[in-house]
């Protein structure tokens, strides 16, 4: 478990832990072991209770390069125009949807973007659900009861 805002600040803060000297075999031990990072959010409902807001990076043969490359800058990019295919979720797409539900209030998910311009795109699009998908917003998980 690493304590971070995101799913690429994760990945950062891994490799910066290490001194100068090391970053490098250090990514290329990430790119070739990580399967995926998952950030996530407990966010306060305006439903009573808490949703769980997602954000998953999947290490698929573009995220494996941009670590390796020393990338990393360039991971938050990936994850905004993967589409629901490829597993991958950002913190954006998911406050975008969650808004769109009603699960989360739009003051509250701006508290917690990444990108305002990407989320305002998010939020015109169109929801689609594909069964076969890995969008972990699927079945919104709800904790806590509502009043």
């Amino acid at each position: 478990t690493v304590h971070s805002n995101s799913a690429v600040s994760a990945v950062t803060r891994i490799v910066s832990s290490f001194p100068a000297g090391e970053q490098s075999q250090v990514r290329q031990q990430l790119a070739a072991a990580l399967q995926a990072v998952v950030f996530q959010l407990l966010l306060p409902s305006p439903r009573g209770g808490r949703v769980l807001a997602p954000e998953v990076l999947i290490m698929n043969t573009a995220a494996r390069s941009l670590v390796r490359d020393a990338r990393l800058h360039e991971l938050a990019s990936l994850l905004d125009t993967s589409g629901a295919d490829t597993g991958m979720v950002s913190i954006n797409r998911t406050l975008a949807r969650l808004v769109s539900s009603g699960h989360v209030t739009p003051s509250l998910a701006e508290e917690h973007l990444t990108d305002l311009s990407l989320y305002r795109q998010f939020l015109t699009e169109r929801p689609h659900h594909d069964l076969v998908s890995l969008d972990p917003l699927q079945d919104l998980p709800s904790f806590g009861s509502g009043a």
